[in-house]
């Protein structure tokens, strides 16, 4: 039984992943035309926002690598934090 106990965890955990980085990315596009179009007085804090969300894709796929994740499975491979999460507003 201890082998299916291990594979109802590694459910759980891939579930956590698939649901919570859609969310992430969709946050972060949200960020982005936030970014791009700030309403007055919140230019700095919309751009450090989205600079936040940039590291954490980039640090996301670094691990995802690292742990040999596919990125595809994970649902991370079509983001592109150095093209997609970035400010377009000077």
């Amino acid at each position: 039984m201890k082998g299916l106990s291990k594979i109802v965890e590694d459910k759980k955990y891939q579930d956590y992943l698939l649901n919570l980085i859609p969310m992430l990315k969709k946050q972060a596009y949200e960020a982005k035309t936030e970014a791009n179009s700030p309403k007055e007085g919140f230019e700095a804090y919309n751009k450090g926002e989205l600079l936040a969300y940039h590291r954490v894709f980039s640090t996301m796929q670094k691990q995802a690598s690292f742990f040999d994740l596919n990125q595809e499975e994970i649902r991370l491979s079509n983001i592109n934090p150095d093209r997609d999460l970035v400010c377009n507003f000077p």
